[in-house]
């Protein structure tokens, strides 16, 4: 967004105390913002994901009934499996029509029965109707060929799970023979295994 400050850092600094020039550059900054997003919403419309105001003259293009009542995300993704088909039916096409349901997608032939399966593997379910899918594919594939439809959904979560360890041993050293030793001693050593504690206590003994 661009604000009458900015325009006026453009300008030589003389015009920074005018107030003619200030409320000049506060009309030319909201014309050229309301000008930024009328030119954004037209290069919106030559993207599916991105359609809203050609959305029905869209899907009037690709013989798409209108469904006022599927939201607009609904009704953007109907138009993918269209977008994407034009051309000869092929393995590549069939997939990458599929891909705007699924995240992974693999087509298993059967030849000898004249018949595949579509495999779908989605990590974030199906939040869109299928029947798009299953009518574009339809159109797309071979007639003489069945399909049928192989559907994973799977959830990645991360778990995490610590463990502590407490554990810690006492020596007691009872000297047979101790020269020059007085008081008593006591030393603790850590260990760097999670949590480890030693206590070593030695007790001189006369004679």
């Amino acid at each position: 967004m661009i604000n009458a400050d900015t325009l006026l850092n453009y300008k030589p600094d003389y015009y920074k105390n005018s107030e003619v020039i200030k409320n000049l550059d506060e009309a030319s900054a909201d014309q050229i913002n309301a000008l930024a997003k009328k030119l954004e919403n037209i290069y919106n419309q030559f993207f599916i994901l991105t359609l809203d105001t050609e959305l029905e003259h869209k899907e009037k293009e690709f013989g798409v009934k209108i469904d006022r009542t599927l939201s607009l995300f609904e009704r953007r993704y109907r138009l993918l499996p269209k977008n994407r088909g034009q051309g000869t039916a092929t393995i590549e096409m069939i997939k990458s029509v599929a891909k705007s349901f699924a995240d992974e997608v693999d087509v298993i032939e059967d030849n000898s029965h004249y018949a595949f399966t579509l495999s779908l593997l989605s990590e974030h379910g199906y939040p869109y109707k299928l029947d798009s899918l299953y009518n574009s594919i339809e159109e797309l594939k071979p007639a003489h060929l069945n399909v049928s439809y192989l559907m994973t959904s799977q959830t990645k979560e991360k778990i995490n799970i610590g463990t502590t360890t407490l554990c810690g041993e006492t020596i007691t050293v009872y000297p047979y023979k101790a020269k020059e030793i007085e008081g008593n001693v006591k030393v603790e050593l850590s260990g760097a295994l999670d949590t480890q504690y030693e206590i070593v206590t030695v007790y001189p003994k006369e004679g």
